[in-house]
């Protein structure tokens, strides 16, 4: 998902065919999910009407169905764009494009940005590496998994 979603690359990375049909429709799925702000369905309900379950699934169908043909649209709009040159930015050409993609955007946020080093787990490991000492190898997994836990958390935990 990430490299789809980064302009750079998008499928040009892939392998084959199949590969590339595979990540489109995992795309298409994932922006199928996603809800912008501004498309919130009203509920409405009629009192004392015989047809309000029958309205509100109508009405939750054709939400449904602009929503995924919406979220296909941007998909395919995004794909056609050309790519982005290496040397740029990706969040900030998604930044410009936040309005004309609502759906990716979101995407964006949850996949773009995951941290792409160790640091962070190596600095647990090794907070660990102090936590199960020989004195304390009677520890229960889950029990220094907890005592790990607080260890990596200090910090956070003595500002408040």
């Amino acid at each position: 998902m990430c490299t789809i979603l980064d302009p750079r690359f998008k499928t040009h990375t892939f392998p084959n065919a199949i590969t590339i049909n595979e990540a489109k429709h995992a795309f298409y799925e994932a922006a199928a999910t996603v809800h912008p702000e501004e498309e919130e369905t009203v509920a409405y309900e009629v009192k004392g009407s015989l047809f309000a379950d029958l309205d509100r699934a109508v009405c939750i169908s054709k939400v449904t169905a602009h929503a995924q043909t919406a979220s296909r649209n941007e998909v395919d709009n995004y794909l056609a764009e050309p790519t982005l040159s290496h040397h740029l930015d990706p969040l900030d050409w998604w930044k410009e494009r936040r309005d004309r993609y609502p759906r990716l955007v979101v995407l964006v946020r949850r996949y773009l940005c995951i941290i792409m080093n160790s640091v962070p787990r190596e600095r647990i490991f090794s907070k660990m590496g102090l936590v199960v000492t020989d004195r304390r190898t009677s520890l229960t997994v889950e029990k220094a998994a907890l005592v790990g836990v607080v260890a990596s958390n200090l910090k956070l935990l003595e500002t408040n």
